[in-house]
């Protein structure tokens, strides 16, 4: 009788620990998920400030779209944490962007990021992919000074534009 309150015991301490064990990795989760959507949130908004702080101009929207880009890419590598000396820029982006005007849709897109439309319920692809192996992309990283190998810039990057 003694063993066998024993081994009960026992049985209760260990589903115990499994359940306090699961309770701990999914409140992990939960706060890793949180924190993951804090950044993008972070991001986001600083994309939105920074684009905000770009000074007006009266270009067509296609060229504001474009200097809106190489201005908020000069900006963010002023930043010390994402480009210093010894630490040279290794982030990336992706970003999405759209003007929608009566008669005209203008989108620009940079790293792995697709526009899509829904017409007829039907996705219709409003830009292209930055793809190392479009002709394009690839003549535009070798006169950079990059090269494609294995459909990755430089034999790393999956996208052509990060």
């Amino acid at each position: 009788m003694f063993v066998a309150f024993v081994a009960f015991v026992a049985f209760v301490a260990f589903v115990a620990f499994v359940a306090f064990v699961a309770f701990v990795a999914f409140v992990a989760f939960v706060a890793f998920v949180a924190f993951v959507a804090f950044v993008a949130f972070v991001a986001f908004v600083a994309f939105v400030a920074l684009v905000a702080l770009l000074p007006l101009t009266h270009a067509p929207p296609r060229l504001a779209l474009y200097d809106s880009f190489l201005e908020v890419d000069k900006k963010l590598l002023l930043l010390p944490e994402i480009a210093t000396p010894t630490n040279p820029d290794q982030s990336g982006t992706t970003v999405c962007a759209a003007i929608i005007a009566a008669n005209e849709i203008i989108v620009s897109n940079c790293g792995d990021t697709r526009c899509v439309v829904s017409k007829k319920r039907k996705a219709v692809d409003l830009s292209q992919d930055h793809k190392p192996n479009l002709l394009s992309e690839t003549e535009r990283i070798k006169k950079a000074g990059g090269f494609v190998a294995n459909g990755r810039v430089n034999g790393l990057h999956g996208v052509a534009r990060r």
